[in-house]
């Protein structure tokens, strides 16, 4: 089979793409959410605070209460930028297996 061939095959993939752009853009749209706040100037505790006593995991409860909230603008800037990169990389159509797994 020729490389020519390949592209003229009946596939459904174009669904499994559109899929991807649209968690793409969702991803982005709370990347972009997620910036504004990060400008603003508004930190995440508030968002940790409401979490933390609905979490079952008495380990997780205790990372988020001594490592989160005391550095929670380093963690809402990797939150932020992570979200953002995964966008990215899922309306590009980059390293989407890498970034699915991320995501």
């Amino acid at each position: 089979m020729s490389s020519v061939e390949n592209f003229k095959q009946n596939t459904y993939l174009g669904y499994v793409a559109l899929l991807r752009i649209l968690v793409g853009y969702r991803f982005l749209g709370t990347g972009f959410d997620k910036l504004s706040r990060f400008l603003s100037g508004k930190p995440v505790l508030s968002d940790l605070a409401r979490g933390i006593s609905k979490d079952p995991l008495a380990l997780h409860r205790a990372f988020i209460q001594g490592v989160v909230i005391p550095h929670n603008h380093f963690f809402g800037y990797l939150v932020m930028s992570g979200e953002l990169a995964i966008a990215i990389s899922l309306l590009l159509g980059c390293l989407v297996r890498i970034s699915s797994s991320f995501g």
